[in-house]
């Protein structure tokens, strides 16, 4: 199937995929690899408020929604923020919850009380225009609080069970094993020492 046959959604999955994938293991952080450690076998500490908490869910699934594969929100990626949030320093957490802050003010300016009480539209333009920011090619030294918060939502995602099983497709052992095959069949020896 093309991208021009997939729906938007899908095609935005498919894009974000192979960015997850481009990204691979070596970019995954101390933290974040503690966070993974920590995400699945600890309940979520609490460090948001119940607001911010909708807001990381909300964003999350923006993100990556369901689409036929869960989106963020059902694969466990607010959780998986909120506990690598509870290893950021100090002034890494405030950094961060004035961006959520600052998400809210957006919409407040654009239409609305806050980005969760914007219609499904504004949410939308809201994000992109993010994303647009984020991702323009501009001082990459300076902290931008969109391109972490879906950085993490990717890693979040295509490392949790949903994201490398059902979306990637993850097989432990792909293919079957088979021990002597006729040299005709494969076309050439391989070396083993």
């Amino acid at each position: 199937m093309s991208a021009t046959e997939l729906g938007p959604d899908q095609a935005r999955r498919a894009l974000l995929r192979r960015a997850a994938l481009t990204l691979g293991v070596s970019a995954i952080s101390p933290a974040v690899s503690a966070a993974l450690l920590r995400a699945g076998t600890t309940p979520p500490l609490h460090q948001f408020s119940v607001a911010h908490r909708e807001l990381v869910a909300e964003l999350a699934d923006m993100i990556l929604p369901d689409t036929d594969t869960p989106g963020a929100r059902r694969a466990g990626v607010p959780q998986f923020i909120e506990t690598l949030f509870s290893q950021f320093t100090p002034g890494h957490r405030a950094r961060f919850l004035r961006g959520l802050e600052e998400v809210n003010a957006r919409a407040s300016v654009e239409a609305s009380d806050g980005f969760l009480r914007a219609d499904a539209t504004a949410r939308e333009r809201i994000v992109e225009r993010m994303d647009r920011e984020a991702f323009s090619g501009g001082d990459s030294s300076r902290y931008s609080f969109f391109r972490e918060f879906k950085e993490l939502t990717l890693i979040g995602y295509y490392t949790s069970e949903a994201g490398a099983s059902r979306e990637l497709r993850y097989v432990s052992v792909p293919g079957d094993y088979r021990g002597c095959v006729p040299l005709a069949e494969i076309g050439r020896s391989w070396a083993t020492e």
